[in-house]
Formats: structure tokens, sequence, C-alpha cells
């Protein structure tokens, strides 16, 4: 768990093959969890992030093949960000997002990225 810290809840940049799984990220600052640009193969599965100051969710620059499921971002904030002129359409989303409008910078159709 992490808590109350004054910056993201999990964050790494330029990363690979990053696994993050069952964690709960709770009233911190900054975002929940922020896999961030250039990282590689990055699996979060079944995490929590909850009453964070910025997006629950924020996939960074250059994120690539990525597998995200059975997380539930919610934030003070946004749900999610996405880059999606950066990011290559690769990665696999199976998120249930609470937000009744969709995340921040998704666009109208996510045609190349894999919905569930």
């Amino acid at each position: 768990m992490v808590r109350n810290y004054h910056g993201d809840g999990i964050s790494f940049q330029q990363s690979n093959d990053v696994l993050v799984q069952n964690c709960v990220r709770e009233d911190n600052a900054g975002l929940g969890l922020h896999p961030g640009s250039g990282s590689q193969r990055p699996v979060l599965r079944e995490c929590v992030a909850r009453r964070n100051g910025e997006d629950g969710l924020y996939l960074c620059w250059r994120v690539r093949h990525g597998l995200f499921e059975k997380n539930i971002p919610r934030s003070a904030t946004r749900t999610a960000t996405i880059f999606w002129k950066t990011t290559r359409f690769d990665s696999i989303i199976r998120t249930a997002f609470s937000s009744a409008t969709k995340p921040g910078g998704w666009p109208d159709t996510a045609i190349a990225w894999k919905i569930i």
C-alpha cells in the first residue's frame, strides 16, 4: 500500500517488464499509478487507486505492449489519461472506469487499442 505520499503512488519511467499487482494507492498528492515514458511491457493487475490528487491511471508517452487488467482507478480528477498521439496502440486494457465520461485524453474511437 502507498498512502499519503507527496507525489505519485507508484511511478516508473524507461523501465521494462514491470509487474504491479494487488496494490492499493490512496490519498497521494499526484497520480495513483504512472507507467512512465518509454516503459515496455508493463503489467498492472488488480490494483486500486483512490482519492489521489490526479488521475488514478496515467499511461505516459511511448508506453508499449502493456497489459492493464482488473484495476479500479478512482480519483479526485479523472480516472485515466492516455497519450494517444505518442503511445503506440499495442496495449491491452481490461479495466473498469467509474467515470460517466470518457477518461481524459481518450479519442472518440479506440481503434487499435484493445479495450475490454
